[in-house]
């Protein structure tokens, strides 16, 4: 049991890295390197726009978006390592300063390339509702699978 525990720490901690990664890449604002840390055949359900799908789309997307930097809200992170999923809230700046709030989730490889990432703006408009069905869609059955799986192993510690 506790090798278990440790895992889900290591693996925790491998996705915070990852992530962390990720923004620092986003922060430089260099779209081939942004691109190169997602799967050849990702899926990314951007904040505003549609599926995007494969590195090739993905990175005609990060062209031309309007993106100036990134700030992960590291109190609101959860992780699912058994099933590589991360989740969370982070804030942009858009090239016109204003500020965008968004709860993103990541599914990355066994390699540590991202597979899916999805965004949805915490503002309701109809973007939000869109997103936040692929947002559902990308983690329900996987994170319903390792929260389980976790309070299970929980109990067991507990007893």
């Amino acid at each position: 049991m506790q090798d278990l525990v440790k895992s889900w720490i290591t693996e925790g901690t491998l996705m915070r890295t990852k992530l962390e990664h990720w923004a620092e890449v986003v922060n430089r604002q260099d779209s081939t390197e942004i691109s190169d840390l997602y799967h050849e055949n990702a899926r990314l359900f951007p904040t505003f726009g549609s599926l995007k799908k494969g590195k090739k789309s993905i990175k005609s997307y990060l062209d031309q978006a309007s993106i100036v930097s990134i700030k992960i809200h590291y109190g609101t992170l959860n992780y699912h390592p058994e099933d590589r999923l991360a989740e969370g809230e982070y804030t942009f700046k858009l090239a016109d300063d204003s500020l965008v709030s968004a709860s993103f989730a990541f599914k990355f490889s066994r390699t540590g390339l991202i597979l899916e990432h999805a965004s949805a703006p915490k503002n309701i408009d109809s973007w939000k509702v869109r997103n936040e069905v692929s947002i559902c869609t990308l983690l329900t059955a996987s994170t319903v699978k390792s929260i389980l799986k976790r309070n299970q192993a929980l109990e067991e510690v507990v007893a």
